[in-house]
């Protein structure tokens, strides 16, 4: 099984960064499985065809996300897995990426860091692992 997990702390309200999530689920082509708003915590799937070796798979990506409450921030952790095929993990980490990147933060706190050093959002850390 390949997978990968990456966190990032955001300076929102937790209503925000839900709404934000689904935004970026949404638009990346995932399906919402199940939410749970009180465990703070969702999955969703993703299907698409890809070409590997003169081959063709179905592959079937499966992602979790959950989110903490830290006084005046927001810690989310996306989990993407692939469980079918050995070549994945380069897939996962793509998928994990976009989901982290495509989520906004509210351009009060976007500006405070920019302007007060802060966070540096460049560097997120992430692990993968087959």
């Amino acid at each position: 099984m390949n997978h990968c997990s990456m966190k990032r702390e955001f300076y929102m309200d937790i209503d925000d960064i839900v709404d934000e999530l689904l935004t970026a689920l949404k638009a990346g082509g995932w399906t919402l499985s199940k939410m749970n708003y009180e465990l703070c915590k969702l999955t969703a799937t993703s299907k698409e065809r890809k070409e590997h070796k003169g081959e063709s798979f179905e592959l079937t990506f499966g992602l979790i996300a959950i989110w903490r409450d830290m006084e005046d921030l927001i810690e989310l952790e996306i989990v993407v897995e692939e469980a079918e095929q050995s070549w994945t993990e380069k897939e996962c980490i793509t998928k994990c990426s976009a989901v982290i990147g495509a989520i906004k933060e509210e351009k009060t706190y976007q500006s405070l860091y920019a302007q007060g050093g802060g966070m540096d959002f460049d560097n997120e850390d992430f692990e993968s692992n087959n």
